[in-house]
Formats: C-alpha cells, structure tokens, sequence
C-alpha cells in the first residue's frame, strides 16, 4: 500500500512538473506574438539596406630607384610599403598633394635637375676696384659670379618647361633708400630695386610644322650668340663687352623654327634654325631689368613715362655642317662651345636684328662683379646706349638735349644688326661677332670680338686650351656729336683653359689688359689709359641629374 501510494505520488509530482513547463512556453509564445510584430509589419518598418562602396583595389609597385607607382610596369616590383598601407583607410590617398592628373605612363616623363657654382679670386691694378692700397695686385677678392639651380622638364612629346634661379643674386638682401628735403626731413621710404632671383622661366609647346617649337615667359633674348650660349661652356672668361648694351632676358614670346625637318627625311633637321620674338623691352628683374616690374604699362612710377614699346627680335643660324654628333651617332644640334670636344670640322653662321620704339630698359654694365674693365675706379659710368627719360614727342622745343624727346626727335628708337660665326677643327677655335646699332638711342654703338683658341687632349681624358680674346666698342656715349678717346674701348683676354671633365669641371686663368682713356692726364690735361688689370682665376662645376640629359631636351643652361 505504502508504495503504491508513493508510485502516485511521484507521477503527480511529474503532471505538476510539465504542467508548469507547459504554462511557461504558453506565456512565453503569447508575449512573443503580442510584442513582435507579423512578417509584412517586419518588412515594412526595416530600413532598406545600402552597400557600402568598396575601396579601390591597388597594389603598390617601386622601381630600382625608389619611385613608387601604382600600376605595374617594366622595371618595377611589388612594394614592401604595399603591405604597410591601410589601402581600406578612406583618407589614404596614393597620389601626393591630392594630385590625380598624372600622365599615363609617369616612366616616360623627363626631369632634368641643374646646378652650377663659378668660385672666383680677382686681383688687379691700383686702378682696379679690385684693388685696396697703393701697390699694384696686393690682394686677392674672392667672390661667387654664379650659383645657378634649375630644372628642365618635358611634360609629353608636344609641351615642357624650364625654370632657373640665380643663387648669386640672392647673397645680398636689398635695402631701404630714403628721399630728404633741403631741411634733412626724410619725405619717403623705399625698397631698392634689387637684382632678381629668376633667371629664366618658360614653358613650350612643340607644334608638327617645320619643327616649330612656341615658348612663353622670361626668355633669353634672340638676338647675339654669346647671350645665345650657356656661361658653363664659355671659352672665354666672360662674354663681349658689346652685349652689355641690352638685357639678356625678357619677358614675351618666342617661335623657333627648323624649316628642314619635314624635308629629305629630316636629315638636315640641325642645319638651319629661326627665331622669331617679341618682348616686353623691359628686360628681366635678373639682369638690367627695370626691377620688380617688367611690364609694360608701369603707371606706378611717377617719374618716368609709360612706354608701350614692345622690343621685336629675328635670328637666323646656319650650321653649315650639321651640329653635335654623339659617340651613338645622334645629332643634338648646335651646343655653343661643346664643339671644341670633336676633331670633325663645324661651321655655325649667324646674323640677327632688333627694334623698338622706345628703349626703356638699363643699358649696362650695370654690376663690376661681372667684369671690372667694365668701370674702373673713379671713372664714371658709361651706359652703351641711351634710354628714353620723356614721354613721346614732349615738347616743341627742338634746342633741348638730344638725351630728351621733342617735336624733332619723337622717341629714341633702336635699331641692331649682328653677324657672328664659330668654327672648330681638330682643336682650332674661331669665334667672332660683329655688331652696330642705329636710332636716336644707339649712340652710334659698334664694336666686334674676336676668340682664338687651340683645345689640347692629355692623358686621353682631360684638356688644356691656350685662349686669345681682342674685344672693342666705340660710340658717342656724351652724345656730343663726336667719337673722342675717351668713347674707345679695348680689351685683351690671355687665358688658360683646363677641363677635368669636359665643360663640367674646368679652372680657367685669365688675365686682362683693358686699354680705357677714362683717366686725365695732370699735366696735359689729355685723356689717359687707367691702370686696371685684372688677373682671374676661376673654378666651375656643372651638374645635371635626372631621366634624360639638357641636350635631348633641347633647352640649353643659360
């Protein structure tokens, strides 16, 4: 009886068990229903869902040189910077400064980086601004003529640029100058126009006619050779004294011509070129420029008229033989002084012409940095030619100065002509150039240059060149109506060249004997020759880094 009566006791036990846990999943079933919602509710209240975009996808590829891409190509390897980028971070960005306009193929651009630095020690005369006492060569100036640094870039096949600074004119920082009235009270202040830093700047596009090339900015001006020729591949020490009488750079445009490269299959491409230029006439803040400003409309000078004179150029060469052959047979075109390198014979022709209305640009010498023959001590300076002061056709008058426009003389107007040539054989070097100049303003300027040399190789590698120069101008700098002594001008240049590798490393020792009747005689009273000659000795060093050399280019470095 007694386990019976457990028996039943025990399954009750189990009906209350499953009857609790059947009332639990009950309650747990109707709170469900009444909380969630059906399935079309369900559908309707949930947000669409948007896909996120998913980052692009790159790998990231470097060549032999370090130079990242983000596209495969010859030459390049997977990155060990692929696995370091969070390439799904969406601030991660592989172009730099967020630039994305790149060409297709960044392995076919061409940068070239220049430097050069010209390191010079100057002794002279006692008549010499390089010359502190009484005796004559008792000390040496060390100074730098250049330190220049640049790029050249060719963009695509069609367009490029170039830009080159002038280290040498940032050395010293300009200054203030003050204006005072009678009673010394400073009336204003101003910041003297100081050299610039710029010495080119342009960019250019290729057009598929006659080999034309079109150039826009600072550009050198097209008309003598020598302003023509970069300063790393002087044979002399410096240029003639007769291209001082115009900015070598100016502000406009240029359309150079190769009218043979479209016939007999290109062959005689390197054997003519023209130039064709127009500029402001202003000249460049580098040179003898009107300073800061070299445009023309310069209304914030009350002293000086507005002159819209715009300063035209045309040069014609002819490179008789063709230009630079390389050892792989190329021909880069005429490289004024790279010639003295080859045994083959070159003949290169020039002639070329200027204009304009109105000359208002400095006329040099304008620095005795560049050549101290140029104004010896004590001597007053003598501009080559002269710039127009008065607006147009100013007065009525016809008895003022001829230094000043009037009803007789409208404007000083300009007109130039050079013819130059330069011929290399078997070491020989001629070079010349002679140059006049008409126009109210030309003070009837003309002069000519003439450079012998003998290129000597030595131990298969480097040079040694025995070089002489005569340069000469005269004209009426007084404008007095006549040429007097004291308006002649002689130079000669005795000087050793030696290259340690080419145009690239090379010490030159000059040493110059300027004939100038600048002085007066004490007793007759007569004009006499100043005592300054100069001994230079200087050291150059060229670079050039990048993907493609200047010459290739075809730029040069000025």
């Amino acid at each position: 009886m007694k386990q019976k009566s457990k028996k039943r006791k025990n399954l009750e036990g189990l009906k209350s068990q499953f009857l609790i846990l059947g009332l639990v999943i009950y309650s747990q079933a109707i709170f469900s229903q009444g909380t969630s919602p059906g399935p079309e509710l369900a559908q309707a209240s949930e947000p669409p869902k948007v896909e996120k975009p998913k980052p692009e996808e790159f790998t990231i590829y470097e060549d032999q040189d370090g130079q990242l891409y983000t596209k495969p190509g010859p030459g390049r390897f997977k990155s060990k910077m692929d696995k370091a980028i969070n390439k799904s971070d969406p601030k991660f960005n592989p172009y730099p400064n967020h630039f994305t306009s790149r060409p297709d193929e960044p392995q076919k651009e061409k940068l070239t980086i220049t430097g050069r630095i010209q390191f010079r020690g100057i002794s002279a005369q006692t008549g010499s601004n390089y010359n502190n006492g009484t005796e004559d060569f008792n000390s040496v100036d060390w100074n730098f003529r250049r330190l220049r640094l640049g790029l050249q870039y060719q963009g695509n096949s069609w367009w490029g640029m170039m830009v080159n600074l002038r280290g040498e004119n940032m050395l010293n920082a300009p200054y203030l100058t003050q204006t005072k009235n009678s009673t010394g009270e400073v009336t204003s202040v101003s910041l003297k126009e100081n050299r610039g830093y710029i010495q080119e700047a342009f960019l250019f596009v290729n057009i598929p006619i006659l080999g034309a090339r079109l150039s826009f900015g600072q550009l050198p001006t097209q008309f003598h050779r020598e302003y023509l020729m970069s300063s790393a591949n002087f044979i002399a020490l410096e240029r003639s004294y007769m291209t001082n009488a115009y900015p070598q750079f100016d502000m406009g445009v240029n359309l150079r011509l190769s009218p043979l490269k479209d016939f007999f299959e290109g062959k005689y491409e390197k054997y003519l070129t023209i130039d064709l230029m127009a500029g402001n006439g202003h000249g460049a803040g580098g040179d003898y420029g009107t300073g800061r400003r070299q445009d023309l409309t310069v209304a914030g000078r009350p002293n000086q008229p507005i002159l819209n004179s715009p300063l035209y150029f045309a040069r014609v060469q002819w490179n008789v033989l063709g230009g630079i052959v390389k050892e792989n047979g190329s021909n880069v075109g005429w490289q004024e002084g790279e010639e003295i390198f080859q045994k083959d014979l070159k003949i290169s022709l020039g002639a070329a012409t200027m204009q304009t209305k109105n000359v208002s640009f400095s006329s040099g010498p304008a620095s005795t940095l560049a050549v101290d023959g140029a104004i010896p001590r004590g001597a007053p300076t003598q501009y080559l030619l002269t710039t127009q002061t008065t607006a147009d056709n100013s007065t009525a008058d016809c008895t003022v100065p001829s230094y000043q426009t009037s009803y007789c003389q409208k404007n000083l107007d300009l007109r130039g002509y050079t013819y130059d040539g330069t011929m290399t054989w078997n070491g020989i070097y001629l070079s010349g150039a002679y140059t006049t100049y008409t126009g109210a303003a030309s003070n009837n300027l003309s002069g000519w240059q003439a450079t012998v040399g003998y290129n000597i190789q030595i131990f298969d590698k480097y040079y040694i060149m025995p070089v002489f120069r005569y340069d000469f101008l005269k004209g009426d700098f007084n404008r007095n109506g006549k040429i007097e002594d004291n308006d002649l001008k002689k130079y000669y240049w005795v000087g050793l060249n030696l290259f340690g590798d080419k145009h690239l490393f090379k010490a030159q020792l000059f040493y110059q004997i300027p004939v100038l009747k600048l002085g007066i005689d004490p007793v007759t009273r007569e004009p006499e020759t100043i005592n300054n000659q100069t001994v230079y000795f200087q050291l150059q060093a060229t670079f050039w880094t990048g993907t493609v050399t200047p010459d290739h280019l075809n730029t040069r470095l000025d």
